[in-house]
């Protein structure tokens, strides 16, 4: 399927805050030339260890409970199940009311054994659809926190 321009940008600024967010933590970030299912690459100075990042943005839905919302997001399957040297993390941007509220970070292993094992999300056209509820205490997916 393909993207909506109005995608492309909005995916695009999720990317930029990530790295601005990793920036402000004092984490080195890099872009790789090609994206082939990592949109940033991030590392401390004088680390070997390098993290892969795939970002998925999303404007968020108020919810009728006081101060919390909800977003979805799609990851391919067949990024979700492939090996993890180095680890990839997903780090799921939320914007709500022209404001970015929340960054999820999930590692790949994890989402992977939420999907399979507590059936987290909805599995349709080689993707894996998330919708997340965020409230103060918690993030929900289905009846899964």
């Amino acid at each position: 399927m393909a993207r909506s321009i109005k995608d492309t940008y909005t995916g695009l600024s999720g990317q930029n805050a990530v790295k601005a967010e990793l920036l402000h933590r004092l984490c080195n970030v890099a872009v790789p030339e090609v994206d082939v299912g990592e949109d940033v690459l991030a590392f401390l100075e004088g680390s070997d260890v390098i993290s892969r990042i795939q970002v998925k943005t999303a404007n968020a839905r108020r919810l009728k409970a006081e101060g919390s919302y909800s977003a979805q997001f799609t990851v391919p399957l067949e990024q979700l199940r492939r090996d993890d040297v180095p680890p990839l993390h997903y780090v799921f941007a939320v914007r709500l009311d022209g404001t970015w509220c929340d960054f999820l970070v999930i590692s790949r292993p994890d989402l992977e054994d939420l999907q399979s094992g507590e059936g987290v999300g909805t599995v349709n056209e080689g993707a894996l659809k998330l919708t997340l509820s965020f409230r103060a205490e918690e993030v929900r997916c289905g009846g899964v926190s």
